[in-house]
């Protein structure tokens, strides 16, 4: 980072010298790329994750619970009484 920030010194310093009216008396500094796009946002940005993941986790138990909700509905479909299982099963395996 500084010999970034000297190498930027030395072109700023150049171009103060062609251009004194204009550059005169400024400075630059180099930063790392990170901190120039966020800058003090970390913690906004933290809470938004955090947020966003709470939201995710929250659709998920919703689904399930909507979908256990679904199948004790049709528990009594579904479940098999012995006689019938037993018919069902074999005309599932007679060739046809």
């Amino acid at each position: 980072m500084q010999a970034a920030q000297r190498d930027l010194a030395g072109v700023m310093a150049a171009l103060a010298r062609e251009h004194p009216d204009a550059l005169g008396g400024r400075t630059v500094t180099a930063m790392p790329l990170k901190d120039a796009l966020l800058g003090n946002m970390k913690a906004t940005l933290t809470g938004l994750l955090i947020a966003v993941a709470l939201l995710l986790v929250d659709h998920g138990a919703n689904l399930a619970l909507l979908m256990l909700a679904r199948y004790m509905e049709r528990a009594p479909e579904l479940a098999c009484d012995p006689p019938s299982c037993h018919a069902r099963a074999r005309s599932a395996s007679t060739p046809v």
